[in-house]
């Protein structure tokens, strides 16, 4: 289903609180005590919001913070102001007009908090459409009216078209029925582009929902490039993950293919150089000393320094009887060589599957390569004495 599963989606329901009341309701509210009297406050609608334009212009002065509480402004006491054309113009008035400007910007900032929790919850808007519980609110005509505001708008439209492409997915499933009719490889070949195009957007909608889930809870953008330091210099690098679509594990292949490197792949190469020059100068090192040690015994042995070491040895039945104390054992070769030799002793370097085994890539892109091949007739007959067809 998209969305991932739908216990885990509503673990996460309450993320997406405002924009869930912004459908149902079709606004947010919030309540504030005026001297014994509660009033209640909501977001101003996008009709209203073109008609407070026009009465109070875009110049941020007291007479536009009373313009804008007084389009807010819901219910007095448990009483619903009736909503018409000047009904704003009636609370400015009558109300607004008669009020302090400390007691105004109170009012003024409780709306302004309302429209910032729907500025804030904007960027969610994606990720809700794509969880399960929001298509059942579709479903079930768990929303308000059309035109109540911007996100409900969008989140309309979004299930419209969504409607539109089951259609076309149900319309896909009956030609596949009439294909197989037939040819059933026609039928499966169909079968699996539908397959890889629904995987394909189901990955990008968990995707979209995760990087919504940790924009929340780190309170910004993961981060998509970072500094690194290769080579001396300071590059700009993207962040490497893992493949999360089957386009995206293509285009890594793609890339595997063509020997391009990316960040990730360029301090990978580069460490394997440096593992490489020392283990070279290691050896280097060794070879020398035992060179010197070679000149050295040459040395002693013209001078008559020296001596001899007796050997014992011991049949295969006195071995049980020995003692293994003092006994020291030595490893022909550590891990780390077994590791290198393994791995890193051979450079692999960007190929392509030849005649004979691995050649290396040709420059150049696809079609010069086809062009450049050339096409040989064999003059061998063709064996005779064999017989198609039934006998």
């Amino acid at each position: 289903m998209p969305g991932g599963n739908p216990a885990e989606s509503e673990r996460r329901r309450f993320l997406y609180s405002d924009l869930e009341i912004l459908v149902r309701r079709g606004y947010l509210q919030a309540h504030v005590p005026f001297k014994g009297i509660p009033l209640m406050f909501r977001t101003i609608s996008d009709r209203s919001r073109t008609e407070l334009i026009a009465r109070s212009g875009r110049e941020h002065n007291i007479p536009w913070m009373q313009w804008v509480v007084a389009h807010s402004l819901f219910m007095v006491d448990g009483f619903i102001i009736p909503s018409t054309d000047n009904t704003p113009y009636y609370i400015k008035k009558y109300f607004l007009d008669r009020l302090p400007t400390p007691f105004l910007r109170v009012l003024f900032s409780v709306v302004m908090g309302l429209q910032r929790r729907t500025q804030r919850s904007l960027p969610k808007l994606e990720a809700f459409c794509y969880e399960p519980f929001s298509r059942t609110l579709w479903r079930t005509k768990s929303f308000a009216k059309e035109g109540a505001n911007s996100v409900l708008d969008s989140w309309v439209a979004f299930h419209q078209g969504e409607d539109g492409r089951l259609l076309d997915a149900s319309a896909w499933v009956r030609t596949q029925t009439i294909v197989g009719s037939m040819s059933a490889k026609g039928a499966k070949s169909v079968k699996r582009a539908l397959e890889q195009e629904s995987q394909k957007e189901d990955s990008r909608r968990i995707r979209v929902i995760e990087d919504t889930v940790n924009e929340v809870i780190n309170g910004k953008q993961r981060e998509t490039t970072v500094m690194v330091n290769v080579g001396g210099r300071q590059m700009e690098m993207p962040i490497v993950r893992g493949a999360q679509t089957i386009a995206e594990l293509e285009e890594e292949m793609r890339k595997a293919m063509a020997g391009e490197l990316d960040g990730h792949d360029v301090q990978v190469q580069q460490y394997e150089e440096d593992v490489r020059r020392a283990v070279k100068d290691r050896a280097a090192k060794a070879q020398a000393r035992r060179e010197r040690e070679s000149q050295m015994g040459e040395l002693m042995q013209q001078a008559g320094i020296g001596g001899s070491t007796k050997l014992v040895g011991y049949e295969a039945g006195q071995l049980p009887t020995q003692s293994s104390a003092g006994v020291k054992t030595q490893a022909t070769s550590s891990s780390s060589h077994r590791l290198f030799d393994r791995y890193l002793r051979k450079e692999v370097g960007v190929g392509v599957l030849g005649k004979t085994g691995p050649e290396p890539l040709k420059k150049g892109s696809l079609h010069e390569q086809l062009e450049g091949r050339k096409v040989r007739l064999s003059s061998d007959l063709i064996p005779t004495g064999k017989v198609r067809g039934p006998q």
